[in-house]
């Protein structure tokens, strides 16, 4: 077999993907594992950390071995989901068990942070649009302050990939991009933040060392080494943020790309070549690239395909046994009830169940469903939480164009990209093209784009969009976007006029 083998970890939110690539930047194989959390109290949110490296030991094993890959495995990685905050001692040994991302017990030390600095100069700073507590700079600080012995034990505080990168070769290292989400990181400088640091109280020494995403950190570790079946040094990149690998694998790279995801929640990414080209004064969240010297800006609303999860689940019973009977997927069957050429003029959901978070932020808001009548059926809900995810889209892209962003192309990822229906409600809501692309690992590929380049397979990023390759293409029927243009103004309308509604159900 011949050499230039990738191995990339996609550690996410549900799962975790182990994906092996060959010398051309095509999938052999796939592992994927379901990561089941821990909730001991309310918004406490943990795992064990020790079992992210035990997958990580078992499935890569598996997939070298029954790929035959131990002479032609070159180089691993790994692209992660940013918060997660895993305590080690200087050995790398866990102290507790991670705090995941989706934990928000830091309510106090948000609260702290706010008062200590303004949500502009911490905007100007961490490129973070609001403060809140699931950033690691709460969550440390709440460690600090409720398990006091553990902080000073502490030798580093690791986010996910960080940990898992020490695990694999005894380095203590991070990356711009996945620190871009930490709440102490000035990503103008590409440094710790000396001043929010020490506002929270915080040592820079029990944090890793910062390189850049495609630096070549080491190799694995013998012992390592021998877990895996191997018997030469394999090298190992640093890795980057789930967001920005994904942005690469779709050819987001360079100004004028927009991806957008709809899976559980929604994503939207588009390259920046300058912070200075830019005048955010309606503070676009804005991360670090996995490509080095560029950014991301990159809106992200906690509700999206995880709405039509919560209908399924509480109110299709029947159509999930049909789907068991028939062995067909629930979605489809949900699908196939939602009529495709005709529009419920009234009918408008608001699709923030989790609060919303962009363009505006507003803990307060909450799902809701307007313009009910006698003839509503099941169809009619499954596509009015289609269009709401689809205005929810606009809202964001109209945002960033407002912002100084020019987009020429946009490119969906995700679950929703799989669903053609949805796809054409998104084209005609935005009177946009909308394209997919033919693989859906996007996550991982980008990743292995980069360690690609790191090998030697090829000199230039620009040839990544060569390798990309356009699925379907999606473009907008003139008799439908006139109707959605005018139901999106209704959509905003019921938003705004339910402000103060929001504010007051909140007391209760």
């Amino acid at each position: 077999m011949g050499k230039g083998k990738i191995l990339i970890y996609d550690f996410g939110t549900t799962a975790v993907k182990t994906v092996l690539f060959d010398e051309n930047i095509q999938i052999l194989d796939v592992i994927t594992t379901e990561l089941s959390y821990d909730y001991p109290e309310d918004r406490y949110v943990e795992f064990d950390a020790e079992t992210y490296w035990e997958i990580a030991v078992n499935t890569a094993k598996e997939i070298i071995t029954r790929n035959q890959c131990q002479d032609s495995l070159e180089i691993i990685s790994i692209a992660s989901q940013a918060e997660t905050v895993i305590p080690v001692d200087s050995k790398g040994n866990c102290l507790r068990k991670a705090m995941v991302w989706l934990d928000t017990r830091a309510v106090k030390e948000n609260d702290d942070l706010k008062n200590s600095i303004d949500v502009h100069s911490f905007y100007r700073i961490t490129g973070l649009n609001d403060m809140d507590p699931i950033w690691p700079i709460n969550k440390i600080k709440w460690l600090k302050n409720n398990e006091p012995q553990l902080y000073s034990d502490t030798a580093k505080f690791l986010l996910l990939k960080d940990y898992v990168l020490f695990k694999l070769t005894g380095e203590f290292v991070t990356d711009p991009s996945i620190c871009s989400f930490s709440g102490y990181f000035d990503i103008g400088k590409k440094e710790w933040s000396e001043r929010l640091l020490d506002l929270a109280e915080l040592d820079a020494n029990k944090l890793p060392r910062l390189e850049e995403s495609e630096e070549i950190i080491g190799t694995l570790r013998p012992e390592v080494q021998k877990m895996f079946g191997l018997e030469r040094p394999i090298q190992v990149m640093n890795g980057m943020l789930d967001q920005s690998g994904s942005a690469i694998g779709a050819g987001n790279i360079e100004e004028g790309y927009l991806t957008e995801t709809t899976g559980t929640v929604l994503a939207l990414a588009s390259t920046i070549r300058n912070l200075d080209s830019l005048d955010l004064h309606d503070r676009v969240p804005i991360v670090c690239h996995g490509v080095a010297d560029k950014y991301l800006a990159l809106t992200f609303c906690q509700t999206a395909g995880i709405l039509l999860k919560w209908f399924r689940d509480n109110f299709c019973e029947i159509e999930i046994q049909e789907a068991a009977r028939s062995n067909k997927d629930v979605y489809d069957i949900l699908t196939e009830k939602a009529r495709p050429d005709s529009i419920n003029k009234r009918l408008i959901i608001l699709p923030h169940f989790g609060g919303a978070t962009s363009p505006v932020v507003n803990p307060d808001a909450s799902g809701v469903i307007f313009g009910l009548n006698l003839d509503t059926n099941k169809g009619d809900i499954v596509k009015g939480i289609m269009e709401s995810v689809a205005f929810l889209l606009k809202e964001n892209y109209t945002f960033l164009l407002n912002n100084g962003f020019h987009i020429d192309k946009v490119r969906s990822l995700g679950g929703g990209a799989k669903s053609p229906f949805w796809l054409q409600i998104k084209s005609d809501v935005l009177n946009r093209e909308f394209e997919t692309i033919e693989s859906e690992e996007s996550t991982s590929r980008g990743c292995a784009f980069l360690a690609g380049k790191q090998l030697g397979l090829y000199d230039d990023l620009g040839e990544i969009c060569r390798k990309i390759k356009t699925k379907d293409c999606y473009r907008p029927d003139p008799r439908k976007v006139e109707i959605y243009e005018q139901k999106y103004r209704l959509y905003l309308d019921l938003y705004s006029s339910l402000g103060e509604v929001f504010e007051k159900s909140s007391r209760y």
